[in-house]
């Protein structure tokens, strides 16, 4: 209910977790015993080792092309506020408000003008925050709605 109910509820909270070495070099990494984030993705066209075989010349190395993502300072964060009938106001760290907007409604099942989506500062993310903040505003909105209350 309060800032400070919070702050005493968040010094209550424990959180157990296992240490586990890291992976600093992509080449140590093994798929079959280290958890990737997202699954690899895989081209094929053809039969690449009949063509290699085949070919007049061949250069022997690796080469990695994985997918990478930034990481940004803030972390996502979001409030929703019930308004009257169907209306919410959601402040979120989006580079996308629009797309924020749509999304929330679509989720709450209400017309997108009754959606407003504040954002502080946009800041230089890059896309950091393009389209991962849509979660949570729509997890903040969900709950905003349920419990008629931020």
């Amino acid at each position: 209910e309060t800032r400070e109910a919070a702050r005493r509820a968040a010094r209550l909270a424990r959180i157990e977790y296992d240490e586990l070495p890291a992976v600093i070099d992509i080449w140590d990494l093994d798929p079959a015993k280290d958890k990737q984030v997202t699954t690899p993705l895989i081209l094929r066209r053809g039969d690449a080792a009949a063509a290699i075989k085949a070919a007049p010349r061949r250069i022997k190395n690796r080469m990695w092309l994985g997918g990478q993502d930034h990481f940004y300072l803030e972390g996502q964060v979001s409030l929703a506020i019930p308004g009257e009938d169907d209306e919410v106001t959601v402040y979120c760290s989006t580079q996308g408000p629009s797309e924020t907007q749509h999304l929330v409604a679509h989720t709450l099942g209400v017309p997108s003008n009754a959606v407003t989506v504040e954002v502080r500062r946009m800041g230089g993310g890059f896309g950091g925050k393009e389209t991962q903040a849509n979660q949570c505003a729509a997890i903040a909105a969900i709950a905003a709605k349920r419990l008629k209350r931020a």
